[in-house]
């Protein structure tokens, strides 16, 4: 979930991510304030009116939430993560996980490092020239 054509979280790139800590504890008082249920389009709207990342945003709403709905990526991915929701601050969320027949495919996939042969190629060339 990203606004940008191309995801790029550094400051210099996003506008949603520079500033994001200065804005981001009004935008979540907004949000759960005023929404009961929050879906995808929910946490967009509040992420333009704040001007801050949507995708981190549903990531700190969800710290809030009683109930959490999410694909297991959102817990198992070491680098995509609802992490808060499970590990030592952890609260009493509910989180039903969807497609949990795909897991074993899916965890191969993010655990399992991957070799290119064109870098290989790529570097073999660099270092043939030198």
């Amino acid at each position: 979930m990203c606004f940008q054509e191309e995801v790029d979280c550094r400051k210099e790139k996003c506008p949603f991510a520079d500033g994001y800590y200065d804005r981001v504890n009004e935008a979540i008082l907004n949000l759960l304030d005023n929404e009961l249920i929050i879906r995808r389009d929910v946490i967009e709207q509040y992420a333009r009116k704040h001007c801050v990342c949507p995708f981190e945003l549903s990531l700190d709403a969800a710290y809030g939430a009683d109930a959490v709905i999410c694909d297991y990526n959102y817990l198992f991915d070491p680098r995509v993560s609802l992490k808060r929701l499970t590990g030592e601050h952890k609260r009493n969320t509910a989180l039903l996980v969807d497609e949990a027949h795909n897991l074993i495919d899916r965890a191969r996939e993010m655990y399992s490092a991957g070799l290119d042969k064109r870098n290989f190629l790529d570097i073999f060339s660099v270092r043939s020239k030198a």
